[in-house]
């Protein structure tokens, strides 16, 4: 009898520490989008919607799509090489000014994206790699843009202070 009160005990006190879950039902699902509605691809490794919530970006293994959220339309695909492997889009973040990605591209995997205008912009960000440095995995940027964090495979991350990540 002392066992069962033991054991009710662990349960009680181990539902108490077990963090609340929400759950999101299947019939919430509001939308689907694939490429049967203009997505570059239907391999998404990331996503991060702009600070205004007008935009989500979706990082694909074939390159960026951004969806319009208010006119619920894909305004437009980036993709950054001929070669489809290096189209790769391994993280997303806002920050700064603009979208940055982390790209399987050889020469410039740190990308740059903005609108202005209704048109996007993308730029290559030139960022100092050690030698020791293998593949780049995942990036942040501060709100204000003055510090970047690259992620970098099995490596850690680099970390670049008083940068100037601006259009």
């Amino acid at each position: 009898m002392r066992r069962l009160g033991i054991v009710v005990l662990v349960i009680v006190v181990g539902l108490y520490l077990v963090p609340n879950a929400v759950a999101v039902g299947a019939d919430s699902v509001e939308d689907v989008l694939d490429s049967d509605d203009g997505l570059i691809n239907d391999y998404v490794n990331d996503m991060a919607f702009d600070d205004d919530e007008q935009h989500l970006y979706l990082g694909t293994q074939n390159g960026l799509s951004v969806f319009n959220i208010e006119q619920k339309e894909f305004v437009d695909h980036l993709n950054f090489s001929s070669s489809e492997y290096r189209n790769n889009v391994l993280d997303v973040c806002t920050g700064g000014v603009g979208v940055y990605l982390v790209t399987s591209a050889f020469d410039y995997p740190v990308k740059h994206y903005y609108r202005s205008s209704g048109v996007g912009h993308l730029s290559n960000v030139s960022i100092y790699r050690p030698m020791y440095s293998t593949g780049l995995t995942s990036i942040g940027v501060s709100q204000n843009g003055s510090v970047l964090c690259v992620g970098v495979n099995g490596e850690g991350i680099l970390v670049y202070c008083n940068t100037v990540l601006t259009q």
